[in-house]
């Protein structure tokens, strides 16, 4: 039941105003970096713009990413060369076949590599902490992989690391990175038939999102409304029609405050079941 659907209706009404706002956003960080006279701030910056330009224009967010990537390799910045392997990975569609879930496998261990290399040599303790975060989105893209390739004990110890990795931070986003991987859990868990466990990791989701402090008030509740989808997906397969009726029911309050269409659509497919 954990569909992933689109609204097409939905993305044309917003696409403007996206386009836009990625737009004013490109542009601001192409002066950034014209003006930018921290060297590790700016290549930080070379990778961060070449993330945005991926899906509108491939040369030139390659362009940015080789040469984030030469700037990183001439200050032996293994942050930044960690992360140049991290986006790679993130770009690589494991879906696409074997040979391409074992690329972004190899790009995510890549990636690992040099962010422990960097948290050893990294002395401040936000800085630290910052990089232990990216370790742990590679160990979960390493995650995503694997499980593509049907590793799934070894995706789950993936994402099991990756959540210790955020729990010894004291950075207050690790929350919301928790209940994603917890999620992630869920949904594998979900995929393969064991809706106990599911619930299980499901319900450990629930209790991260609660915690996390999202950049936008918006985002946390779209999540929160996602997640109880999820739950009222769980018990309602274990026959726990009560429970699931309380978690939709949850879901269709958050739905009413932020209005948005993919939401409802969730919504109303979990309720139809």
């Amino acid at each position: 039941m954990r569909t992933v659907i689109s609204f097409l209706a939905f993305s044309i009404l917003c696409a403007d105003n996206y386009l836009l706002a990625q737009s004013a956003y490109i542009d601001s960080l192409k002066k950034f970096i014209d003006t930018c006279k921290n060297y590790k701030e700016a290549t930080h910056k070379h990778m961060d713009l070449a993330t945005e330009l991926f899906f509108t224009d491939v040369k030139e967010s390659e362009a940015y990413l080789k040469k984030g990537l030469m700037r990183a390799k001439k200050e032996n910045d293994y942050t930044n060369i960690g992360k140049y392997y991290l986006i790679r990975s993130q770009q690589t569609d494991a879906t696409s076949g074997n040979e391409y879930a074992e690329l972004k496998l190899l790009l995510a261990d890549s990636s690992i590599y040099f962010y422990d290399k960097a948290v050893r040599a990294e002395k401040e303790k936000k800085e630290k902490d910052k990089t232990i975060l990216n370790r742990a989105s590679a160990l979960s893209t390493k995650a995503d992989a694997l499980m593509v390739l049907g590793e799934y004990e070894k995706s789950v110890a993936m994402y099991l690391e990756a959540i210790d990795n955020y729990e010894g931070t004291s950075l207050p986003e690790k929350y919301h990175g928790m209940a994603t991987l917890t999620g992630s859990i869920g949904g594998l868990y979900h995929s393969l038939g064991d809706i106990k466990k599911a619930l299980e990791y499901d319900q450990k989701g629930l209790a991260y999102l609660k915690l996390s402090k999202a950049n936008a008030v918006s985002q946390q509740k779209r999540d929160m409304a996602t997640l109880y989808c999820f739950l009222a997906d769980d018990c309602n397969q274990l026959g726990n029609f009560d429970l699931a009726g309380f978690y939709i029911d949850t879901a269709f309050t958050i739905a009413q405050e932020i209005n948005e269409d993919d939401i409802w659509i969730k919504y109303y497919l979990r309720k139809a079941y």
